[in-house]
């Protein structure tokens, strides 16, 4: 049986990440957001379907039959693609029909929470790590998650389209820092605050630059905003390569969070 804490720490971060699809849709040029059969529908400026053209369940119990054609119809209306988020713990029957709809598992994410405010500790030598405070942070922040963060082009694509605008790193539910060795952005770090919960998110450090902490020390300063701002604990969907240094950090595994996207025609093939 699970922990009754942890239940009521799902439920908090899943309104957690709904509110922060509300968020991305206000702070992003060009975004939408509707709310339709037990989800949170939420396209932006891209035609991607990484990250910022997302259906985000809003219900425990999701009835697939009227979810997928209430998405479809959403995104293909803007002609973009999307990706559909789904929980281990409530969406089995969703999980169930996804592949017979033709979407496929894109990521398979632990979801992990740290339920205590971190200590502060020093930067690594030679770096320091600076909160997001106007438009040229925003622009470092930037340049960082479009080579740090970003795998791909359609997650570049993300970037572009969920940070063309500063409003997404300046607004005061958000504590967004970049970390710097002389006078070059190399690492940052995002948490959204809503619900009682900081959500981080677009971690990433410069390739030429990992394995010297810098990620970790931003992760940690956007951590610490969170609990500045309010929140009681902080979440965040980890990478398999993440989840060791955010173990370090404090956090621990709650659950799995997925995303299914369907095939592009590339893909196809």
């Amino acid at each position: 049986m699970a922990d009754p804490r942890d239940v009521e720490l799902r439920r908090i971060v899943d309104a957690n990440l709904v509110e922060y699809g509300r968020f991305m849709a206000r702070a992003t040029p060009g975004g939408e957001a509707t709310e339709e059969a037990g989800a949170l529908l939420v396209s932006g400026a891209t035609a991607s379907p990484a990250i910022v053209n997302s259906a985000f369940m809003v219900r425990s119990a999701v009835d697939p039959n009227a979810l997928l054609p209430a998405a479809s119809t959403f995104f293909h209306t803007r002609a973009h693609g999307y990706g559909i988020w789904t929980r281990d713990d409530t969406d089995a029957a969703l999980e169930a029909a996804l592949p017979t709809a033709g979407f496929v598992l894109v990521t398979d994410m632990p979801l992990m929470v740290l339920e205590d405010r971190p200590p502060e500790r020093p930067a690594p030598v030679g770096a320091i790590v600076l909160p997001v405070a106007d438009e040229a942070g925003a622009e470092d922040f930037c340049i960082v998650a479009l080579d740090g963060f970003a795998e791909d082009e359609e997650e570049r694509s993300a970037v572009d389209s969920k940070f063309s605008a500063a409003a997404g790193l300046l607004a005061p539910e958000v504590a967004a820092v970049v970390a710097y060795v002389g006078a070059q952005p190399v690492a940052a770090a995002m948490s959204f605050t809503a619900v009682g919960c900081a959500r981080i998110g677009w971690v990433g450090t410069l390739p030429e630059h990992r394995r010297r902490g810098l990620g970790a020390a931003a992760t940690r300063a956007a951590v610490l905003g969170g609990f500045d701002r309010g929140a009681r604990f902080s979440a965040l969907e980890s990478s398999a390569l993440g989840a060791p240094v955010y173990r370090a950090l404090g956090f621990r595994d709650l659950g799995r969070n997925r995303i299914w996207s369907l095939p592009t025609t590339d893909d196809a093939a």
